[in-house]
């Protein structure tokens, strides 16, 4: 009896050192290196001049409300997706304002995009929302050309 107690309390122990060493290695948060900033500023640069040429066609009354609100919700979910990823990165050496610089911009557009989404078809706005993404875009741009 007291052999098959030991056998228990060590398969408790192992299963309590297997969820540990899971729950510590899903807390680790990454260090990215120069390429994968380079990467990550090259999408950046990329979601934010989409949505910069969405507003434009917005602006031009080139999409539906329907596609709107659908493109605007893909684009809001991409840019949040992107922070919760910059949000767990660290920078390698020498990187730490690039980084730190994407994440805020990647905020700021994710910020954008929750806000176009209430108000799509109110074009008085659509031209500010618009020199906004181009200014995220070009911090982003020039991050890029830093790296």
């Amino acid at each position: 009896m007291s052999l098959m107690l030991g056998r228990v309390s060590r398969r408790k122990h192992i299963l309590i050192l297997l969820i540990c060493l899971v729950l510590a290695s899903c807390s680790r948060s990454k260090t990215v290196s120069r390429q994968e900033l380079r990467s990550d500023l090259v999408a950046a640069v990329s979601l934010a001049s989409e949505t910069e040429l969405f507003i434009g066609q917005l602006l031009e009354g080139r999409a539906t409300p329907a596609f709107a609100r659908g493109h605007l919700d893909y684009l809001r979910q991409e840019a949040t997706r992107a922070v919760d990823t910059l949000r767990e990165a660290h920078a390698g050496e020498g990187m730490a304002g690039q980084l730190e610089s994407c994440r805020a911009q990647m905020a700021a557009l994710a910020l954008l995009l929750a806000g176009l989404e209430n108000r799509a078809e109110a074009t008085d706005k659509l031209s500010d929302d618009r020199q906004q993404a181009r200014r995220i875009r070009l911090v982003l741009e020039q991050e890029n050309a830093q790296l």
